[in-house]
């Protein structure tokens, strides 16, 4: 009997180390970048090359890198996590369980090229058919993540050579109304989806972490100006640390420069991904108005319209519209965050004129 207790107390005090290290989906894609650089036009066009799924919005992974980077999971339980849901994702695509058919939503398969496939899957059987399926299409799970690069260190231990990041970048004057439109929201609506940690008695996104008092205490332009800084720096930071092979998995892409000459970046990702353009490619690049002059302008959608997007007068060159943005900035931000905005701005443009 008391050996029987103490083998029980001893289990009580393992803690196991969990694994998964079979797996069924052979290639997964992120198209990542901070909110506003241009995912919701990137995203149809990648679900265009052959191979590559529709995108899928599943937040579990920015859940696990964010709950990661804030030290609250241990290793092994984000890897097999990750391992697992995209698993999971993969099946799941290939019986046409759990896709999104909202035929408003930008992410759902009916407003995507190319939906009639996922209901054509509806009458395929599951098993270890649909398992065969996948081992002989090598489908490209694509899976749409915000502001994940500066944490994505999980994402390469868990998946290795089988996963790319996308990485959308964009000027920083191009984010700011984006990001101080919902400034006022994040940490304090339930409809906010984002990871919070505690500060005081209210709450702030993970992302400030360790300048928990200067994002309480800045207006919406300054927050936003220190979010787009934080992030930014913190992908910076990630890139520097990975490995050769781990470097060749990320491909960034500066929005302005894919929108005007869209070519070059299609054919870097047909090469990294191992894929090839389709008909539809070309038919999704026109709906998304690329290649185009402007870079702002794209399609009028009330999603963009909800972030302050506004149609660009085509008659001012891409200068003014610049210029436009800065001085909006100036009117609502202090001016230490127009002096962070301004090594922002110039540190962009340094990597990415």
């Amino acid at each position: 009997m008391n050996s029987e207790r103490e083998r029980i107390t001893q289990l009580a005090h393992t803690i196991p180390v969990v694994g998964r290290d079979s797996h069924i989906a052979p290639q997964i894609l992120f198209l990542d970048g901070i909110s506003g650089t241009g995912k919701t036009m990137m995203g149809p066009i990648l679900s265009t090359l052959d191979r590559v799924e529709v995108q899928r919005l599943e937040h579990i992974y920015e859940y696990v890198c964010a709950l990661h980077f804030l030290d609250r999971i241990e290793d092994d339980a984000a890897e097999s996590l990750i391992r697992m849901y995209v698993d999971l994702a993969c099946y799941n695509l290939t019986i046409g369980r759990e896709v999104n058919f909202r035929w408003k939503d930008l992410s759902g398969v009916l407003a995507n090229p190319r939906g009639w496939r996922y209901l054509l899957r509806l009458f395929q059987p599951d098993g270890a058919a649909a398992v065969d399926r996948i081992k002989a299409s090598r489908p490209i799970v694509q899976i749409v993540s915000h502001q994940v690069l500066g944490i994505a260190q999980p994402l390469f231990s868990a998946l290795g050579k089988r996963v790319t990041i996308v990485e959308m970048v964009r000027h920083p004057l191009y984010l700011l109304e984006h990001w101080s439109s919902f400034m006022d929201r994040i940490g304090r609506e339930a409809r906010d989806f984002t990871i919070w940690i505690r500060h005081g008695e209210s709450h702030v996104p993970w992302f400030a972490f360790g300048w928990e008092e200067r994002f309480s205490s800045s207006s919406p332009m300054d927050r936003a100006i220190y979010c787009v800084q934080w992030l930014n720096e913190r992908g910076e930071h990630t890139l520097a640390r990975l490995n050769e092979t781990e470097r060749k998995q990320v491909i960034v892409i500066p929005f302005e420069h894919f929108v005007v000459n869209p070519w070059p970046f299609i054919r870097d990702l047909e090469s990294v991904l191992d894929v090839k353009v389709t008909p539809s490619t070309r038919r999704e690049m026109r709906r998304q108005k690329v290649p185009r002059r402007l870079t702002t302008d794209g399609r009028d959608l009330p999603i963009y319209r909800r972030y302050n997007w506004e149609p660009p007068d085509r008659n001012q060159t891409e200068q003014e519209l610049l210029k436009k943005r800065w001085d909006s900035a100036a009117r609502q931000a202090s001016g230490q965050a127009m002096q962070t905005l301004e090594q922002m701005c110039a540190r962009y443009e340094e990597r990415y004129a």
